[in-house]
């Protein structure tokens, strides 16, 4: 595993501890794109991550995401007494087939993917550092179940392609 991916791992996992981790509704979320705020139904069309839940932030390349995470690594909370903090996981989800499209980090449960716009549009997934949770057919972790674990990726869901409205997970 390269050193990136398990440090970026680690950013994951800790804004999963530090958030509710119980599937409150984003629907109070604010989604930022650059400076300047948006409307959350865009979310789904960029590059984005949670680490700062309620602030979704929006980027418009996957590179510009993936920079922006390991930054993050570099000012507190994730970086204490000069060590970043081990083992955060959680799963990045892809809009489409082979890990490509529009992605979101999500670092904590989300009873309804509709409120941050990912209702129905998941199509692969990575977990990150030994992630595990649940995908769920319904909002409210109800319906068709899909668990996952440990550095899973899939990059290509079948069956279940465009089919998830919740997600909840453990570290």
């Amino acid at each position: 595993m390269r050193r990136g991916s398990v440090m970026l791992g680690v950013v994951v996992l800790l804004a999963s501890l530090l958030g509710d981790g119980h599937g409150a509704s984003a629907a109070s979320a604010t989604v930022m794109l650059g400076d300047g705020p948006i409307p959350l139904s865009r979310a789904a069309s960029l590059h984005c991550h949670d680490l700062e839940r309620p602030i979704i932030r929006c980027f418009r390349t996957e590179r510009q995401l993936m920079a922006a995470v390991r930054a993050s690594m570099t000012r507190p909370p994730y970086r204490r007494s000069g060590a970043i903090l081990s083992s955060i996981s959680y799963v990045h989800i892809f809009a489409d087939a082979g890990f490509d499209g529009a992605s979101m980090f999500l670092t904590g449960a989300y009873s309804n993917l509709g409120d941050i716009g990912w209702n129905d549009r998941i199509s692969s997934f990575r977990s990150v550092n030994n992630g595990a949770g649940t995908f769920s057919q319904h909002a409210g972790y109800e319906g068709t179940h899909y668990a996952f674990c440990c550095d899973t990726a899939v990059s290509n869901v079948g069956v279940y392609n465009d089919t998830w409205s919740s997600v909840t997970g453990s570290a």
